[in-house]
């Protein structure tokens, strides 16, 4: 029943690195999640209804020092969602000498041990009574808060207290774009990506078929002077004050720029996952980016980008790019949103043909060239209206 267990004495710590304070310190230091004792312990079961989270813990175990912090973490986001009402989280000391009952009834062979229970009766579980809810088995100790956090949402979807039509981002109580996450989250920006959008057709065949393709599995979230450190060595450039992300095609690493401690925002994080699976990362094809420049390829990544939040019903706040995002627009508005995808994803040229047919391909390409060289905003700006108003000369399609 129990869902994780390494060997306490375990000594690599799989690279999370020893954390500052021991789990008693952790505890002692915050008020969200609550201590069992024997004498308490059975009392968790009153409530009805609720997911109650249990974290078993003891002096001697090291792994359980970095299982505190993730609880100690999940309980503090829990408590700002929705359905904070419905969720509890306690802490139980699993030793002879402090608790001697409750290291008998749980006579686990390793910790750190967390129990995900459902109290659906309102008394302690029993052979007769089992629990209605339990999470799987695991085989290691787990410090992924976005783990524990979609472990909770599922049993209380289940039970019916989260509708089912609830988006992903609902789900985890992001309304607008400028919503602090961090890595443990990122699982769930990959799921967004391929939740029913206007963009989940072209996503979804591409991560069916490049499961490495995954914002989890590749992004770094990094201080500011680091950042900028590594977007220097990848694109010879300093990021302008709207680059929030980069990607290292070579090494399929994604940096992302931290806005505070190790968090980003919702939307910077979502604009790199699409950048993943655009066709230069997944074919190694210049096509799109080589064509139209890191300009437009950024204004179209964010409208992309903006179309999985609005269908995620999630706000647009302060949005960058936004005059790239115009010619990305306009470019839609004269071919259409597919064929522009269409040339993203999979480097089609259904832009370059058309553009190229109507002689326009080359005087936006000098445009664009200026554009990316000039040191002021307004003559960027400037060159960029001129491509608009190049493309708007294009019969509507």
């Amino acid at each position: 029943m129990y869902l994780y267990g390494p060997d306490s004495q375990l000594a690599a710590w799989d690279g999370f690195g020893e954390p500052a304070q021991s789990a008693k310190q952790v505890y002692a230091a915050q008020s969200r999640v609550r201590e069992l004792t024997d004498r308490t312990f059975q009392t968790m079961f009153a409530d009805r209804n609720k997911v109650i989270v249990v974290a078993f813990w003891a002096n001697s175990c090291r792994p359980c020092d970095a299982v505190a912090n993730t609880v100690v973490s999940v309980a503090e986001k829990v408590a700002r969602l929705a359905f904070a009402k419905q969720v509890k989280f306690y802490h139980a000391q699993w030793d002879p000498a402090v608790n001697p009952r409750l290291h008998r009834q749980y006579g686990f062979s390793k910790i750190p041990v967390v129990y995900f229970y459902y109290t659906g009766s309102g008394r302690a579980p029993d052979p007769k009574a089992p629990l209605l809810e339990a999470t799987e088995g695991g085989d290691r100790f787990e410090t992924d808060g976005g783990r524990y956090l979609r472990n909770i949402e599922a049993i209380l979807r289940r039970h019916g207290h989260i509708p089912p039509t609830a988006t992903i981002a609902e789900s985890r109580g992001w309304t607008v774009s400028r919503d602090m996450i961090e890595s443990s989250d990122f699982a769930d920006v990959d799921r967004m990506l391929l939740a029913p959008s206007p963009v989940q057709k072209f996503i979804l065949p591409l991560a069916r078929a490049n499961p490495w393709a995954r914002l989890s599995r590749l992004a770094e979230v990094r201080v500011p002077s680091s950042f900028d450190v590594y977007y220097q060595a990848i694109n010879r450039t300093a990021p302008d004050p709207d680059t929030k992300g980069t990607v290292d095609r070579k090494k399929r690493i994604v940096y992302l720029r931290a806005e505070r401690r190790l968090q980003c925002f919702l939307n910077s994080a979502l604009h790199e996952a699409v950048h993943v699976f655009s066709c230069n990362m997944q074919k190694g094809s210049d096509d799109f980016y080589f064509n139209y420049g890191p300009g437009i390829t950024e204004g179209f990544t964010q409208l992309l980008t903006e179309k999985i939040l609005k269908a995620q019903n999630v706000r647009m706040l302060q949005p960058p790019y936004v005059k790239l995002q115009r010619v990305a627009e306009k470019l839609v508005e004269k071919l259409g949103f597919d064929a522009v995808a269409d040339d993203y994803f999979r480097c089609t040229k259904n832009a370059f043909t058309r553009l190229e047919a109507a002689r326009l391909f080359g005087p936006i390409v000098v445009l664009r060239r200026e554009a990316e060289k000039t040191k002021s905003d307004a003559e960027r700006d400037d060159k960029y209206d001129e491509i608009i108003r190049l493309i708007d000369k294009l019969p509507a399609r």
